[in-house]
């Protein structure tokens, strides 16, 4: 049998020098016992949690990645070491786990590899689990995701301008299809009438005919006509904190928490506004913007 570079037999090795092996990987190990409670961690876990290791032995797995008293279940996750116990051989899944250091928790999305440990009749007695943090790769996989969604749906959009005559099927179809991309409760179309001087809402949703009728009676003095003579987009994640903009107090009034009003223009034409609208407090995304 091959030596160490020590001289020493695998199973003449100390503790500590298995602890120091495990304690060198960047990836958090722990290992786990049939009661699904931690018998072992290296020192990435205690970094990560901000933990001591009298904080985490004894603890079940759950407790400590998922801060939970129940264990892992579909449909939310699945336990990769209870498919380990029952199977015999590895499992892997991705888990969203809870991160409770410097007293603030956040999530990170971790690839958890669980491989069970046998005794020498073939039974599982331990397991242990191997988790990598793979946040960013799974962020960007949403972002994708998200992405091709939105695609989706502007193509949509598309179909139904280039099928439809009617001006009120074409801007209902785009407010609708707009404010799902963008996960907004309301919003709405406003386009220069025919004289080029008035301007008014074509189609709305979520906004009630008395804001429609103030908007409209007072558009040249509003966050409309703002956007409308600099040809700038206006985002407002919380009106609340806003005071002093022609317009604002009828955000209020309205209910609305988060606004966002955006010029159309076609061809250095400018046709008009599209506004969005939402009762909760947003934080407008540069790719949003």
């Amino acid at each position: 049998m091959k030596q160490t570079a020590q001289g020493k037999l695998p199973g003449q090795l100390s503790e500590d020098y298995l602890q120091a092996v495990i304690d060198s990987l960047e990836d958090e190990l722990i290992v786990i016992d049939l009661d699904y409670r931690i018998v072992q961690a290296n020192r990435a876990v205690l970094r990560r949690h901000g933990k001591s290791i009298e904080e985490i032995i004894g603890r079940h797995c759950y407790e400590i990645s998922h801060s939970s008293l129940s264990m892992c279940c579909p449909p939310h996750d699945d336990c990769p070491v209870a498919r380990a116990c029952e199977s015999g051989k590895a499992a892997r899944t991705t888990h969203r786990h809870v991160y409770n250091n410097g007293g603030r928790q956040k999530q990170r999305y971790v690839e958890v590899v669980a491989s069970p440990i046998l005794n020498k009749e073939g039974t599982v007695v331990y397991v242990v689990e191997v988790l990598r943090d793979v946040t960013e790769a799974r962020e960007m996989e949403l972002k994708i995701a998200e992405a091709h969604r939105d695609l989706l749906t502007l193509n949509d959009i598309t179909n139904v301008v280039s099928q439809s005559l009617d001006m009120e099927t074409v801007l209902s179809n785009a407010l609708d299809r707009t404010l799902k991309v963008l996960k907004a409760e309301g919003g709405g179309i406003l386009l220069h009438e025919v004289d080029a001087k008035s301007l008014r809402y074509r189609v709305h949703r979520g906004l009630s005919e008395k804001f429609v009728c103030e908007v409209t009676e007072n558009q040249d003095a509003g966050i409309t006509a703002q956007v409308m003579r600099s040809l700038k987009p206006v985002f407002i994640n919380d009106v609340r904190g806003v005071h002093g903009i022609p317009g604002s107090d009828a955000l209020r009034a309205e209910g609305l928490r988060s606004f966002a009003s955006l010029p159309l223009v076609l061809k250095g034409k400018l046709l008009g506004a599209l506004n969005i609208a939402g009762r909760e407090t947003r934080r407008f995304s540069d790719q949003e913007k």
